[in-house]
């Protein structure tokens, strides 16, 4: 799943046409960071509100321990990302 936080993002109909054939789900965020739609795919994806299902039936520490894996994660790109804007920047 890709879930996109901001809305200055720009993506380009290749890029979500290529997320879609290979099963990704893509999830927009409004100005406020909350999810307001998504993007999933016509075919193949018959047993997500299978999935839903089971993820509303996790157990707090579970969703807690997934909350934190994906803080976390996010966090770690983030670092990344300006490692990267930063070595770029020197390169200038």
């Amino acid at each position: 799943m890709l879930i996109v936080e901001s809305t200055a993002v720009s993506m380009t109909s290749y890029l979500l046409s290529e997320l879609i054939k290979n099963k990704i789900k893509v999830v927009f965020c409004d100005e406020k960071r909350n999810p307001c739609s998504e993007l999933v795919s016509y075919y193949g994806s018959h047993d997500t509100s299978s999935k839903i299902r089971k993820q509303i039936e996790w157990t707090k520490d579970d969703k807690d321990h997934i909350w934190t894996e994906i803080v976390s994660e996010k966090i770690k790109q983030q670092a990344l990302m300006l490692q990267r804007y930063t070595k770029r920047r020197r390169q200038i």
